[in-house]
């Protein structure tokens, strides 16, 4: 028998003492007051007294006392969730660990997971031993999926939400009595130890998959861009890889690799004559069983140039703007400024004057006049020199402004903007993302040494950079992806589907579940982060220290409960013990 709650000692502890309790209460003489009385009451008390000690009245008294007993144990192994399985058995403490990396996606004959296998297992587990058990739940992180206890429904619930998107597999510490279950395919796997009992639930799957996928500038030009693919088969048996390369007009490349058990294809592509934006290496076999790994992702940056219209009164800045590479330049006036075609315009660059409505464009600002969507300006500063900037921001990369001095500079309120130079006092130069991307310098180049500096080309040819705000996607794993962009919205790419995302503080986080490329856009700013699965390790899904399936469980059966049954025959021997002891049966 064992206790819900409390050791097997202490339940028949507790039995014992509930006995112990009955008898003494039982047999306690109950010491009456002394008095005076006739004669004829004291022989009454002398006869009741031999009538006590015959056999009728003992049987009486014995019965009454084992009903006593009976009702009192029953409650008191009620009481104490009393259970019915093997006997001397101690409750357990079990830690089950999931493992959900990615290769518990691979899909088994019957067309079902690992993964989900694996939580059958976890079910058949839960649905073992006495309802004592208590089970903490991890994944294969380390990560607790559900704290110690004993709701099994509450454990099952939790072992739902369990996902294929573990990095590691890192097995939490077990105090002593604690038992370690791991529920795995064997992959990765060798070195468990062996006090950790491990359920297999394992079978091999064909399988092919993109192992590597990067684009980055070519040697010769920073803005054309090549990419390197790998595909390899992970299958046990030679297969026939078709490999696809597909951007958003369709397929650019599309080829037939046969390749032996373990070999690799590998290929590099010039991008030039592509369009920005998605780029997808597709890698496909027949009966591919783990999809995870079937295609990878990356953004290609935009690779025309920029268009930038300039609208100057004085065109002082058509010498420096007209050598730098792709940039497409455009001078105006402002009074031409109403005519200008917008899809011609990817960007306006405004010197000395800046338009009352927000441009429909990003934007540059060089000195402008009062606008009501720039910062409001509030004074004057001069003399300004040995101000602070940020070098590692796109903009200032490689620009050193320590020796420039600026005669005057308009001071400004840049309440939630960026100063990517000077101070939040008197900000030199400032960004910000509403009511459009705008960047804008508080000072005209004319009242500035900053064109003999050596870092002003550097400086012209950043602002391409920022102009373009495009680069390649940056890498993410699976699972859970915090990024530095506050409260963003994030979708897939390629599908446009909606991410649920949580702002933290200044970042954005969100899950992450199979790869793909994610855009995470706020304001007028728009990051891309492509998810893969990177490495031939991960794509190993035969990698197993199992050859087959393994998935017995070494666990006892359910225990069954009795504090139902002992209720009821508490409450039989209470109705009992009334009808009898009304009826002079029991005392």
């Amino acid at each position: 028998m064992t206790f819900l709650g409390m050791s097997q000692a202490m339940g028949w502890a507790l039995l014992g003492a509930t006995a112990t309790a009955i008898l003494v209460i039982f047999f306690l003489r109950i010491q009456h007051r002394r008095a005076l009385v006739s004669s004829s009451l004291l022989w009454e008390r002398v006869l009741e007294r031999k009538k006590r000690r015959s056999l009728v009245e003992w049987l009486r008294r014995l019965i009454s006392l084992l009903i006593a007993l009976a009702i009192g144990l029953s409650l008191a192994a009620a009481f104490g969730e009393a259970e019915m399985g093997r006997s001397g058995r101690e409750p357990r403490d079990i830690q089950l660990v999931v493992d959900n990396r990615p290769t518990m996606a691979a899909v088994m004959s019957d067309g079902r997971t690992r993964l989900a296998h694996a939580l059958d297992r976890a079910g058949e587990l839960l649905a073992g031993g006495s309802s004592a058990d208590r089970f903490t739940v991890f994944d294969a992180m380390g990560t607790v999926v559900a704290t110690a206890t004993r709701d099994r429904d509450a454990v099952r619930d939790a072992l739902v939400d369990i996902q294929p998107t573990a990095r590691n597999l890192q097995l939490p510490l077990a105090d002593e009595g604690v038992q370690t279950w791991l529920l795995t395919d064997g992959v990765g796997a060798a070195s468990v130890p062996a006090s950790v009992r491990v359920v297999g639930v394992y079978e091999s799957v064909t399988n092919a998959g993109v192992t590597a996928f990067e684009i980055r500038p070519q040697p010769t030009d920073p803005y054309r861009y090549e990419a390197f693919l790998e595909v390899g088969n992970f299958s046990n048996d030679p297969q026939t890889v078709t490999i696809t390369l597909r951007d958003r007009s369709g397929v650019q490349f599309r080829r037939p690799v046969d390749l032996q058990p373990g070999g690799l294809y590998r290929n590099t592509f010039d991008l030039t004559p592509l369009e920005g934006g998605p780029l997808r290496a597709e890698a496909s076999v027949d009966g591919d069983g783990y999809p995870m790994d079937d295609q990878a992702h990356v953004w290609l940056p935009r690779t025309s140039d920029v268009r930038l219209t300039y609208v100057t009164e004085t065109g002082g800045l058509n010498q420096v703007l007209g050598a730098v590479p792709h940039l497409d330049l455009t001078t105006i006036t402002p009074a031409d400024y109403p005519t200008v075609d917008l899809a011609a315009v990817d960007a306006f660059l405004f010197e000395g004057w800046a338009p009352q409505a927000v441009p429909q464009r990003d934007a540059v600002v060089i000195a402008p006049s009062t606008v009501s969507w720039l910062p409001a300006q509030s004074g004057e500063a001069t003399d300004v020199g040995g101000f602070p900037f940020d070098g590692d921001a796109p903009l200032l990369r490689y620009v050193d402004l320590h020796d420039v001095a600026i005669a005057r500079a308009t001071v400004v309120d840049p309440l939630d903007a960026i100063v990517l130079a000077g101070t939040p006092e008197v900000p030199l130069i400032v960004t910000g993302l509403q009511p459009v991307r705008w960047l804008l310098f508080t000072f005209a180049l004319d009242e500035t040494d900053l064109a003999q500096s050596v870092s002003y080309p550097i400086l012209a040819t950043n602002l391409v950079e920022w102009l373009r705000d495009d680069a390649p996607a940056q890498s993410v794993g699976l699972g859970t992806v915090a990024v530095e962009i506050p409260n963003a919205s994030v979708t897939e790419v390629n599908s446009g589907e909606r991410v649920d995302a949580r702002a933290i503080g200044d970042r954005t986080v969100f899950e992450i579940n199979r790869p793909g490329l994610y855009m995470a856009s706020s304001g007028g700013r728009a990051v891309p982060y492509a998810a893969r699965l990177d490495g031939r390790g991960r794509s190993a899904v035969n990698a197993s220290i199992f050859e087959g399936s393994d998935a017995e469980l070494d666990s006892p059966p359910a225990a069954r409960s009795l504090w139902p049954v002992l209720l009821a025959v508490a409450a039989v021997l209470l109705l009992l013990e009334g009808l009898t002891y009304h009826r002079r049966i029991t005392v």
